[in-house]
């Protein structure tokens, strides 16, 4: 750009749309960021400081079949179930307890990294990330119903 006199116009600042990570007053009191703005932005990892509000539905609701999930494993276990899973089988080992805290905390991280990344794509599939939310809503709702059957075949 230019300015009246055709003189090159002069930024003493940096360019503040070449940071990638929104600053942390954003984070924290709520940006403008909602998601990529340019196609070619896609192929970048942009993080955003905005999310919709659909995105907090769809993490609790995961949680909370996770949760679900834990609580009848451990009713089928109590009932003569196996844990297949070696990773929940050694927290189980422990006690219920730390594989309940063990679940909540892979599943918080796990859906933190998708959200985190939800404007980028799987590239081999050319999926976007944020679409795995529905993945892991439906496969997490056919497991409790294969968990719910098993109920009904033990009583």
């Amino acid at each position: 750009m230019s300015n009246e006199n055709n003189h090159p116009e002069k930024r003493f600042d940096k360019d503040r749309r070449t940071q990638k990570i929104p600053p942390l007053k954003y984070l924290l009191f709520g940006g403008r960021r909602k998601g990529n703005r340019r196609e070619i932005d896609s192929q970048k990892i942009i993080l955003v400081d905005k999310y919709h509000p659909k995105y907090l539905v769809i993490i609790l609701g995961i949680i909370v079949l996770s949760l679900s999930d834990a609580f009848f494993t451990i009713y089928l276990l109590e009932h003569g179930a196996q844990e297949l899973n070696p990773l929940m089988d050694h927290l189980l080992s422990i006690s219920p307890l730390v594989f309940l805290f063990g679940k909540l905390m892979l599943t918080s991280a796990g859906v933190f990294c998708i959200l985190i990344f939800n404007n980028m794509y799987f590239k081999p599939f050319k999926i976007k990330i944020g679409s795995f939310f529905t993945v892991i809503l439906v496969v997490m709702i056919l497991v409790l119903l294969w968990q719910v059957s098993l109920k009904f075949s033990i009583t």
